[in-house]
């Protein structure tokens, strides 16, 4: 599996920021001006950063 620390950097090159919970959780928040839109980019960016 991959911790934290290798999944954060991957995700950081899709423009998605997440604070570390180790050692296999990541804090992802939403805030104002954060569009439906957005978060399936990052759902979408998480899956490929999975399936690699």
């Amino acid at each position: 599996g991959m911790d934290t620390y290798q999944f954060l950097p991957k995700l950081a090159k899709y423009n998605i920021l997440g604070s570390p919970r180790p050692p296999t959780k990541v804090r992802l928040v939403t805030r104002y001006g954060i569009s439906e839109e957005d978060i399936y980019a990052t759902i979408k960016a998480i899956k490929e950063i999975a399936k690699n």
